[in-house]
């Protein structure tokens, strides 16, 4: 899948079996399958279709969160940045030792 990268197709069996014909039409796709505690095929005997599943592991902790600090240059103005640079008095950073 070119637009979905890491992406592992869980299910490798076929899930229609015919008579004349085996395919594999259901997917189920994970982008961390550890995440995953079981997959796969259920073969109904009522049907050709079987069924596919996957059991999600729950209560995993989570990452802590991340405060991220930038800062945002969609409103940036050259002129205005060397305006400013222009109206500093750099003679303060002179004076320290």
């Amino acid at each position: 899948m070119a637009n979905a990268p890491n992406l592992e197709q869980l299910i490798k069996d076929p899930t229609r079996i015919m008579e004349n014909s085996r395919s594999l039409i259901d997917l189920i796709f994970a982008s961390s399958s550890h995440h995953l505690s079981d997959h796969g095929i259920i073969h109904l005997s009522s049907s050709d279709h079987s069924m596919v599943y996957c059991v999600v592991k729950v209560g995993m902790k989570k990452a802590p969160g991340r405060i991220i600090e930038y800062r945002s240059f969609k409103s940036y103005d050259i002129g205005n940045f060397i305006n400013d640079l222009k109206c500093i008095d750099w003679t303060l950073l002179d004076n320290n030792p």
